[in-house]
């Protein structure tokens, strides 16, 4: 018997109505793209999820506007964020991407390694705002080890991800 994966009934229009339903301006067709591929690297399988992580990322992205933490992104926010023994001179790790990753040690070393096999993000942190595919590859691997696994989000239960995202070191 032949499954259709579900992300195939995710079509470009309704990810689009489910971004400018909630007041923000139409994705592009790349966003759109990157969304879908990104889906299973956030381990997620139903659309109830794909649903819910959309939502995050609108939320914590300004519509997905905010590649760079508005407070931070003409000044790096120097003093903030700032974990010796991590940080790479010259570096800030205030929120970048679609969930905002923030932090060096809780976050883009991880993402890193996790994603690419080396210190890349640790590097070049700006890399996650200038980069539309690793924007959404941090999201999503951040969804996949904070969020996807936790109590009551495989339930539909949105609150949780909000209470998961919460307690993570963004």
């Amino acid at each position: 018997m032949f499954v259709v994966p579900f992300t195939a009934s995710i079509t470009s229009a309704q990810f689009k109505n489910a971004v400018t339903s909630n007041g923000f301006p139409s994705p592009s067709d790349a966003q759109y793209r990157s969304y879908m591929a990104g889906l299973s690297k956030g381990q997620i399988t139903t659309k109830e999820e794909a649903a819910m992580a959309l939502a995050r990322f609108l939320h914590e992205s300004d519509g997905l506007r905010a590649k760079r933490e508005y407070a931070c992104q003409n000044t790096g926010c120097p003093g903030s964020y700032e974990q010796p023994g991590c940080d790479v001179a010259g570096q800030d790790y205030y929120g970048r991407g679609y969930i905002q990753l923030s932090w060096c040690e809780w976050n883009y070393k991880p993402a890193s390694r996790d994603l690419y096999g080396d210190d890349r993000l640790v590097r070049d942190p700006d890399m996650v705002a200038r980069d539309e595919q690793v924007a959404w590859d941090t999201a999503f691997w951040f969804w996949k080890v904070n969020v996807h696994s936790k109590a009551g989000v495989q339930q539909g239960k949105f609150g949780a991800t909000t209470k998961e995202i919460g307690r993570a070191h963004v």
